[in-house]
């Protein structure tokens, strides 16, 4: 099994950042962080902001440090995957952040550095089709711990090799013919930080449009546990749903609004 794949199972149990070697190939590889320390909630400011989910995390990506790369190594491809969440074909999970072309020379990335792309780094476009780093965000306030892995892969490729924007699957069929070696550290999150519920959102869980999507959405996941294809016929559905969602959500909000000028939601 390819590493990149092998990366999207790895497991850490416990609320917090736990630091995680891979033993696979050369057990000297190794990925850590100065933000992300044993029993230590994460940072806010390292957690999504925006999204479908309305998070209010600051979207920084956090310091990544990594030692002993293989011999051979070109250059390095960096992940962020809700091995937990869906949204990617094949059970890949949740891409939140996808960073390559760093060089060989390279042994650590900065916080924030991986925001945007630069002259020794690009970035591919995580799943909700954006090409930046969208820190961990749970779907609710209630849900489970969510286990999020920070991977590194040595490449024999190049750093100017690939264009920046590549997907998951397009980088996957592009990089796996290359790789020498991985390393990871995981942490579990759930969602605390999910921005407070807005002023009209007794009237909008009640709204029968938007309860009528939510159950069609929650049978569609329970169908596609691993996650669907865009251009499937699900995930055609899925898209829809999420939008029409969207649209009455706006449309509650500016009824709320208009019928209650004094209190905006956030």
């Amino acid at each position: 099994m390819s590493p990149l794949l092998r990366m999207l199972g790895l497991a850490i149990m416990g609320i917090g950042s736990v630091p995680c070697v891979s033993t696979v190939h050369a057990q000297t590889f190794t990925l850590h962080s100065p933000a992300l320390s044993a029993g230590e909630r994460l940072s806010q400011k390292y957690l999504g902001q925006g999204g479908p989910r309305k998070c209010n995390g600051q979207n920084v990506s956090p310091p990544l440090q990594w030692t002993n790369a293989p011999p051979g190594t070109r250059s390095f491809l960096i992940m962020l995957t809700d091995t937990d969440g869906w949204g990617e074909p094949n059970g890949a999970g949740f891409i939140h952040w996808i960073a390559y072309g760093i060089p060989a020379a390279r042994t650590s990335l900065a916080e924030g550095e991986a925001n945007s792309s630069s002259r020794t780094l690009m970035l591919g476009k995580n799943t909700l089709g954006s090409a930046t780093y969208f820190g961990p965000c749970p779907q609710t306030a209630g849900d489970q711990p969510h286990e999020y892995v920070f991977s590194i892969t040595a490449l024999s490729l190049e750093p100017q090799a690939l264009r920046p924007g590549l997907n998951f699957s397009e980088l996957w069929e592009l990089v796996s013919p290359h790789e020498l070696n991985d390393a990871s550290l995981s942490v579990r999150y759930a969602g605390e930080f999910l921005e407070k519920k807005p002023p009209y959102y007794a009237r909008l869980i009640s709204d029968p449009t938007y309860q009528a999507a939510e159950r069609e959405l929650s049978a569609l996941r329970k169908l596609n546990p691993s996650g669907v294809d865009e251009k499937s016929e699900h995930g055609k559905r899925i898209a829809f749903l999420l939008q029409l969602q969207s649209t009455r959500e706006k449309q509650i909000a500016d009824q709320f609004n208009r019928e209650n000028p004094g209190k905006q939601p956030r």
